[in-house]
């Protein structure tokens, strides 16, 4: 079965027929570094956050609904 609380949509778009396709990616990816606090903010101003590691987690899947033959396919994306 599929795990639908790791995965996030990416991207996706319909043809013509009615066929649908979507990307989903890793929820666990972060590729962008957390930025730093910034400098003479006042310390009642801060916001409560955490910063979680960079994770290179690549894993995404494409699936497609054929509509026409009633078929879902679920694939590997390779990154």
């Amino acid at each position: 079965a599929l795990v639908d609380n790791i995965w996030t949509r990416f991207n996706g778009y319909k043809l013509d027929n009615g066929d649908k396709c979507k990307t989903f990616a890793c929820r666990f990816s972060k590729p962008k570094k957390s930025s730093e606090r910034k400098e003479n903010v006042l310390f009642e101003k801060f916001r409560i956050t955490s910063k979680h590691p960079t994770i290179d987690c690549k894993a995404r899947i494409k699936i497609t609904w054929l509509i026409v033959i009633n078929i879902v396919r679920i694939e590997r994306v390779r990154v």
